[in-house]
């Protein structure tokens, strides 16, 4: 099959924040787009273990770019060690063995291992990265950062949710908290992003008599750790700890309707995470963390609440605020309903992720 732009990514069914915005992506621009998009998976086949990929996918992203001869290839790196690695080689033969334009699209972006690039591996990122027509970032740091390298043509994007997320039929001021509030934590269930803290301040919330229950949605290699952590809390607790499995699409959106506040109390280095931007368009006020993209576009008190990082005294009180402020909780609904249908709808960041491909494309 032979295409106009080639994305290069981890398989589409992955629970990851990539994956969620080319299946989006390619949702909205249909079977009959023009240009022609080809997506390109890397890394793990079928879920097999192993690390033969990391040998396997410099050569099948070769011969795939010499039959399709792309105008442009998008590759979409994380800036942590093991994607710095295997994609700086990616494009470094795309700028040596053809003639396609290379667009980076910057992710995940851990500022600490950021440093590390800036101390030892500059002239990796030279020969590589530094060779992109466009580099596409999700945060203010990693566009300081990626400039400061000398990157020439650098442009801040963000990434989007799937329009069926969007209530447009919701009344202004018809979200109202439920009698017991359903807090509900989505997200990949790893450490960093906050799951535990979450778990605790929703339990000394219901130490205070406090109605109140959690969701705990998604998958990860700590949701056995989670679960055997929940298991061990008292009855009284644990009872109001519920566990959605890994959802998306539909089942995702049904999800976020049927509860009153988002939580995600994360440290990880985050780009931009979907799953707070599904929840503002599904109406929920958010209670997260100023961690990655999120400090450049959340405003405290306007779309929920920010609370410091890994304190679950903080997160506690802060939720305990909105839950006895139902008032303030349905203007933060409405307005983070509105904000996210004109900021990060498919439709309006789909059709600029459309156009920076379009720009690159030779005559």
């Amino acid at each position: 099959m032979s295409a106009d732009i080639l994305l290069v990514g981890p398989a589409l069914d992955d629970p990851g924040g990539i994956a969620n915005y080319y299946v989006t992506l390619l949702s909205r621009l249909g079977p009959n787009r023009n240009p022609t998009y080809e997506y390109l998976q890397i890394g793990r086949m079928g879920g097999a273990a192993g690390v033969s990929h990391y040998l396997r996918d410099p050569y099948r992203l070769l011969r795939h770019i010499r039959d399709s001869k792309p105008g442009v290839v998008v590759l979409n790196p994380s800036m942590n060690v093991r994607c710095f690695i295997r994609e700086s080689i990616f494009a470094w033969l795309i700028k040596r063995c053809s003639h396609a334009n290379l667009i980076v699209f910057w992710h995940g972006w851990d500022a600490e291992f950021a440093k590390t690039v800036e101390k030892y591996l500059t002239a990796i990122y030279r020969i590589s990265f530094k060779k992109a027509d466009t580099t596409l970032v999700l945060t203010s740091t990693a566009a300081e950062t990626v400039q400061a390298w000398g990157q020439s043509y650098v442009v801040s994007e963000t990434t989007m949710f799937s329009d069926e997320f969007l209530r447009p039929d919701a009344a202004p001021g018809s979200r109202r908290l439920s009698a017991s509030v359903k807090v509900l934590f989505l997200s990949r269930i790893e450490q960093e992003k906050g799951v535990y803290q979450t778990i605790d301040a929703v339990c000394n919330l219901l130490r205070q008599n406090v109605p109140v229950e959690l969701t705990i949605a998604g998958a990860g290699s700590e949701l056995d750790n989670v679960m055997d952590y929940c298991r061990r809390l008292p009855t009284s607790l644990a009872r109001s700890i519920h566990f959605a499995g890994y959802v998306r699409n539909a089942q995702k959106a049904e999800l976020l309707a049927a509860h009153d506040l988002y939580c995600l109390p994360t440290s990880h280095g985050e780009g931009m995470p979907v799953s707070v931007l599904e929840a503002m368009a599904a109406g929920l006020p958010v209670i997260t963390t100023g961690a990655g993209g999120l400090s450049d576009f959340f405003l405290d008190g306007v779309m929920g609440r920010v609370v410091q990082l890994d304190s679950v005294d903080d997160l506690t009180r802060n939720l305990k605020e909105l839950i006895d402020d139902p008032l303030a909780c349905l203007r933060m609904s409405d307005f983070n309903r509105e904000y996210a249908f004109n900021q990060f709808s498919s439709s309006e960041v789909g059709g600029r992720f459309n156009a920076h491909c379009v720009e690159l494309l030779p005559p």
